[in-house]
């Protein structure tokens, strides 16, 4: 028995490392490089922590042919002041005070259709306050839309974490994707079914955007960057979840409590509020990835190495992931307690919609 666990896991190893042959990585030519006009659009709310590092960073792009639109949405800390006061003698760079938010819509949708509204270029790079890009990642991008013919790109980006709920549980991202999302089929059709995305950053033709109707027709959904990637593929337009950790860091989650509550938001609604899903998932994750740790323990104790073999395993399999997505080496050896924090929030994200809480997120609650 223990031989056809061991088997079952190297099948994992092996399915993964196939997999994420499917999910390229930008590329870039200088001698090629395409002319089109961007504008990078930045939504915040409450995010004076993050306004300043975030304009400093911006005005490194390579590029001059790109614009900056901020928006402040309703920030009841000094935000939209750090933003008047950063960009003031910056020409490419406008700061727009955000309407108040209607019904039906989330906030960060609202946000984003306001400034979509307001943009003129060919692309639009939608990226969230705590995003840091590389210098030359808006031409890069250009180009590998181009050359590939996407209308969307977008992929998860790399997240130094610190603290040990954010350590368990943002990396886990990139493991989550590896292992459940085809991707030979998410990159390659135009099927919604076979979609993932990261709202941190979206890079669209604006054309194409404002032919599915834009943010407006997602207006409502919490899982807003997975619904609009999906809309680009319901209408027949290539979308690309790229490995993009070479050009995009995002410095998501800054304590515990916003982990929790940013995947108790997003990780039910994720799986279409799907209780059998939530049920194969926790049986999943428990046998074959947190069961491996009490068989290590039994065979480090009785010398029975060959129970050693499936913890073995699974710590590779995180190990790869981490390489591929440039996270820190020594998590994958946490990745039991990985597997039981993400069952974890599973719950509390069940619960809330069980007992009809809503979910909490920037000072906003919603169903």
């Amino acid at each position: 028995m223990i031989m056809l666990y061991t088997a079952l896991l190297v099948l994992f190893s092996l399915w993964l490392i196939l997999n994420l042959l499917f999910m390229p990585r930008p590329s870039f030519r200088p001698e090629t490089a395409a002319w089109e006009t961007v504008t990078v659009l930045v939504p915040l709310r409450n995010e004076e922590k993050n306004a300043e590092a975030l304009i400093r960073n911006l005005k490194k792009l390579e590029s001059d042919r790109v614009r900056f639109l901020f928006l402040d949405d309703s920030s009841e800390d000094a935000t939209l002041s750090l933003l008047r006061t950063h960009t003031a003698d910056w020409k490419e760079a406008d700061v727009l005070n955000g309407r108040p938010l209607p019904p039906g819509w989330t906030g960060k949708n609202f946000a984003c259709h306001q400034l979509a509204e307001k943009a003129e270029t060919d692309y639009l790079c939608f990226i969230d306050a705590d995003v840091r890009l590389a210098p030359e990642a808006i031409a890069v991008f250009q180009e590998t839309a181009r050359a590939r013919r996407a209308k969307l790109l977008t992929g998860f980006p790399k997240f130094p974490v610190s603290g040990i709920l954010a350590s368990l549980l943002v990396p886990m991202q990139h493991f989550v994707i590896a292992l459940h999302l085809p991707l030979l089929p998410a990159n390659c059709t135009t099927r919604p079914i076979f979609t993932a995305a990261h709202g941190a950053f979206i890079f669209a033709e604006h054309a194409a955007y404002k032919q599915i109707g834009g943010h407006a027709s997602v207006k409502g959904a919490i899982v807003d960057d997975v619904a609009l990637a999906r809309q680009f593929k319901s209408h027949g337009h290539r979308s690309l979840l790229m490995n993009i950790t070479e050009y995009v860091t995002c410095y998501m989650y800054e304590t515990s409590r916003d982990v929790w509550e940013g995947f108790g938001k997003n990780i039910f609604p994720g799986i279409g509020r799907s209780y059998f899903l939530a049920a194969m998932l926790t049986i999943f994750y428990t046998i074959f990835f947190i069961f491996p740790l009490p068989l290590f323990i039994y065979g480090a104790v009785t010398s029975s190495w060959i129970f050693c073999l499936p913890f073995l395993f699974i710590i590779f399999i995180k190990w790869y992931v981490d390489i591929r997505f440039r996270q820190k080496k020594w998590l994958c050896l946490f990745m039991p307690f990985s597997a039981i924090s993400l069952i974890a929030v599973l719950f509390y994200s069940i619960y809330l919609t069980v007992r009809q809480k809503g979910y909490t997120w920037k000072g906003r609650t919603y169903q």
